[in-house]
């Protein structure tokens, strides 16, 4: 029984169209449904109210199903081609495939211009032309029973290895969860991870940002200062001079009425003060220090960085800069806030002429040179901000005719090789460490651009027409090129492991080598996420017979990103170095999560390895972090908070991976335990921690009480009534039977509420629109049973 004493939704179709009803076959209720889109006949049903996307778009599958079978000709008459063929022959075929898949997007359908213009309805365009499909857009679509839409959160980008943070990933890992145990320790995990979201959002969304407010009314607010924007730069200049030994000279250049000197002044001293970093003998104290005035320089380059808008575009000297302030920053600030910095210094070098190679003309080598590297830096940054935040780049790519800059040609490559070229024919020179690295970085750029590019967002394979009136065959032709794209990204990155991981592993001493790495890794976890989300939209649309080699490269590509992810823990692991471990911990938590959705998807397939992996690296955190207890920052320092949150939710992915584990060779806390030791006994006792309720991290969840949007969010995605809420609430105020939970606390498995909140019946809520009364009952005050005063 549901809310009301109302029966269970039944998952039944209510009703069919009106070709399946007159027929009297099953009908998927779906617009149009299987059988129609199979025999290419306009799908209707009775009494509909509009006809969602059909009342805008004219349907010429037909049309499309030739053209494919033309376009899969030519292409096999091209393999047929004998190697004696005239090259007039072979450029021709080509020539027509290219031309055919200009025009393949515009037959799926046309747009009734007429239509549109006249359309009054609340919804928007998109939305009607999608219609039902969009329930299928993203790597989420097939958790849930329901019809519901479930939409990407916008702030972290189609394809962000955030989105299982998001309302829907989030219900997602609920549901699994509980399909496997509904004990107290998943309760208890559940609990955790919703109470972290929330608590953490609304931190997010209440403590002021440097991306929302100005940099100085920034710092005036966080250290209680009341002043003008002059006084308060000579306060921050002064106090940075007085905890700086960065060399006099650079504070006595400082002109605090020159923008453009403002800004490179502020750069300098980021530059001198990193320095710090490099020194193996930094103290705690020292840390400390560093992470606070590093907050205080930061502040002073973005209130220049915005001051020095109006400065002439092509300054290479503002080019270098932003460069460098990117390079200082990237692990330690929010990406989007850095966004605006990267996106400033692509629109400067496009505007410089960096991108072409006729702006070199009548230079001399030596600024060539220069320009070239900025050039480089800048596209490579460009690719990271799309890497990290899932949308796509702000640089085109075939806007780009520069050559590499004359140093990494010198190591047998250039810039008209595609990536597998570049891996195979680049000579590796143990001398040439500097050049590598350059090399590295062109080298992951280009990849980066291959996938979204050529893949995340090339229309081919994700314009709305597809998905509007998805034509069954068009798709299968459209999901075999996504294959053959996918093998070929595969290769790239298995001739990455084979030859460049190697060498980069080998000269781990030299900590540029170590970041490589790191981004190489990160870069493949987050490219292949994203190919796994497209290739989940594609699968979703395509009958089941043809589905197999879609789901064959989903797997292969899970797999690969849980080998990679442990490989990179393991090797974190290995580095004795704290600040390594300090440094990289800008990406550790998606890592996380990556290894975690692999274990919960597939809890027989992984050994208890990864589990200490995961175990090594948050105790790492945990000892890092306790040992600042005693130590006070002034004010407020975001990069420390981060570290604190990512520390919390580590713990509580970790724990969710070690009760799957558990359940999945039922064996006990104990034996799990003992396995862990074997490895190291630090990763046993990080173990014990992650699965005690009272742990310190789980302790400072659970007395956080700020509440977020979250629930609105989740209320919304569900499409859940409000009123539903309210008379659960009811329900729980009036109800004086012991069958009824009381307020803020946990329902046992064998309640029998008329809410239906025992857990064992949970996957159904999940699924359902009782989800959000499941989480408003979480987030009351619930007891679990935590000793007295804690």
């Amino acid at each position: 029984m549901g809310i009301n004493g109302s029966a269970k939704r039944s998952s039944r179709v209510s009703k069919a169209c009106e070709r399946c009803r007159k027929k009297k076959v099953k009908c998927d209720n779906m617009k149009p449904c299987f059988n129609c889109t199979g025999s290419h006949l306009r799908c209707t049903y009775r009494n509909e109210r509009f006809q969602s996307s059909e009342a805008f778009i004219k349907y010429i599958g037909s049309v499309s199903n030739d053209l494919n079978d033309v376009k899969y000709t030519i292409s096999k008459l091209k393999t047929q081609l004998s190697p004696g063929a005239p090259a007039s022959l072979q450029k021709g075929l080509m020539t027509i495939c290219s031309e055919l898949e200009k025009i393949q997007p515009q037959l799926y359908l046309n747009l009734d211009s007429k239509e549109i213009a006249s359309y009054k309805g609340t919804e928007s365009i998109e939305t009607k032309i999608i219609g039902q499909h969009s329930r299928f857009l993203n790597i989420f679509s097939n958790c849930f029973e329901s019809n519901t839409a479930h939409t990407v959160n916008t702030y972290f980008g189609v394809y962000s290895p955030l989105l299982y943070f998001t309302s829907t990933g989030i219900s997602w890992i609920t549901k699994k969860l509980i399909s496997y145990s509904d004990d107290r320790g998943t309760r208890e995990t559940i609990y955790l991870f919703l109470k972290f979201i929330d608590a953490s959002s609304a931190s997010h969304e209440a403590s002021p940002k440097v991306t929302s407010i100005s940099p100085l009314e920034y710092y005036a607010k966080l250290n209680g200062l009341h002043c003008g924007n002059n006084e308060l730069i000579q306060h921050i200049v002064s106090e940075i001079a007085s905890n700086n030994n960065a060399s006099t000279k650079i504070f006595e250049s400082f002109c605090p009425d020159n923008p453009r000197n403002g800004l490179m002044y502020a750069i300098r001293l980021m530059e001198e003060h990193h320095k710090i970093l490099n020194c193996k003998s930094l103290s705690l104290l020292g840390l400390k220090e560093f992470l606070e005035q590093d907050e205080l320089i930061f502040c002073l380059c973005i209130e220049y960085f915005e001051r020095s808008i109006f400065s002439p575009m092509n300054d290479p000297a503002i080019i270098e800069g932003l460069i460098s302030l990117v390079k200082h920053r990237y692990w330690i600030d929010d990406c989007f806030a850095l966004g605006r910095i990267i996106c400033a210094m692509a629109r400067r070098c496009l505007d410089a002429g960096l991108n072409r190679w006729e702006y070199y003309i009548s230079q001399d080598e030596a600024t060539s040179e220069r320009h070239r590297n900025f050039w480089w830096d800048c596209f490579w940054w460009d690719r990271w901000y799309a890497l990290v935040t899932g949308k796509q780049p702000l640089i085109a790519g075939d806007t780009t005719s520069c050559l590499f800059p004359k140093k990494v040609i010198g190591m047998g490559v250039d810039d008209s090789m595609d990536c597998l070229t570049l891996i195979d024919v680049v000579e590796l020179d143990p001398a040439r460490i500097d050049i590598f690295v350059s090399f590295g970085y062109i080298l992951l750029a280009k990849i980066i651009t291959t996938v979204f590019i050529g893949l995340l967002y090339n229309r081919k394979f994700t314009d709305y027409r597809l998905f509007a009136m998805p034509d069954r065959k068009d798709l299968s032709g459209t999901a075999r090129q996504i294959k053959e794209k996918f093998l070929n990204i595969s290769e790239i990155f298995q001739h990455v492991q084979g030859k460049l991981t190697p060498f980069l592993k080998e000269h781990f001493d030299d900590s540029r080598m170590f970041e490589l790495y790191l981004h190489f890794g990160f870069t493949q976890v987050c490219c292949f996420q994203g190919i796994e989300s497209l290739l989940s939209r594609i699968q979703n649309l395509l009958q089941l017979n043809e589905q197999t080699d879609v789901n064959i490269c989903i797997r292969q590509s899970r797999l690969q990103n849980f080998e990679t992810s442990g490989d990179i823990l393991a090797n974190i692991l290995n580095q004795k170095d704290t600040f390594h471990i300090f440094k990289c911990s800008w990406f550790i938590y998606a890592i996380l999560m990556n290894i975690t959705s692999y274990f919960v998807e597939n809890p027989k397939k992984h050994p208890v390895y990864f589990l200490s992996l995961m175990c090594g690296v948050i105790g790492l955190y945990n000892d890092f972090l306790m040992a600042y207890t005693n130590i006070d920052f002034k004010g407020h320092n975001k990069f420390y908070e981060k570290l604190g949150n990512g520390t919390a939710v580590s713990f509580i992915l970790t724990r969710i991976c070690c009760q799957v584990y558990m359940r999945s060779e039922r064996i006990s806390n104990e034996l799990l335990l003992d396995q862990l030791k074997k490895f190291d006994r630090a990763y046993s006792d990080a173990g014990q921690a992650v699965l005690d309720i009272e742990c310190v991290w789980y302790k400072n969840i659970i007395g956080d009480y700020k509440e977020s949007n979250f629930r609105k969010e989740i209320l919304n995605i569900l499409e859940k009534k409000m009123d539903d809420l309210e008379s659960t609430k009811t329900i729980e105020e009036e109800g004086n039977n012991d069958s009824v939970p009381s307020r803020g606390k946990v329902p046992s498995s064998s309640t029998s509420a008329p809410i239906s909140m025992d857990f064992g019946s949970l996957e159904n809520f999940v699924s359902s629109d009782s989800l959000p009364d499941f989480l408003n009952l979480l987030w009351e005050d619930i007891d679990l049973e935590i000793s007295e005063g804690n």
